[in-house]
């Protein structure tokens, strides 16, 4: 960018380009293409880890988990039988991960943290299953 003489600034063509809806899709295009190469992975965990380390995403971190636990103690209904809880998760085979069938923390239902909203996935099925309802 260039300032004129009356505090007008003037932008070059490339800049012109990158501000109309194809110039914005095409920077899309080309920054998802970048994130999914070998050295665009190592780069994105590099920021995300100099993110992760430094004081303002430590709180941010901080901030999101204290948010989860606060949602997850209300959906505990005084009736739960925590020790049986405990044991779910202690008794976890390995390679397996406890899931809530219906999720804590959704748009569209508030499942409740007990023993039977609770079941065994792979890591790939929860990760798939996501947020989402069964």
């Amino acid at each position: 960018m260039r300032l004129a003489q009356h505090g007008v600034i003037l932008l070059n063509k490339y800049q012109r380009y990158s501000q109309t809806d194809k110039g914005k899709l095409a920077r899309r295009r080309s920054s998802a293409k970048y994130d999914r190469s070998e050295h665009g992975k190592l780069k994105k965990k590099e920021r995300y880890l100099r993110w992760y380390n430094s004081p303002k995403g430590q709180a941010a971190n901080r901030a999101k988990n204290a948010k989860y636990r606060a949602q997850r103690r209300k959906a505990i209904p005084s009736w739960a039988d925590d020790n049986a809880i405990r044991d779910f998760y202690l008794n976890c085979p390995p390679g397996m991960e406890v899931d809530h069938i219906y999720p804590i923390i959704s748009d569209e239902v508030c499942g409740l943290h007990t023993l039977e909203n609770l079941q065994y996935l792979t890591a790939f099925e929860n990760r798939s299953k996501g947020n989402r309802l069964p």
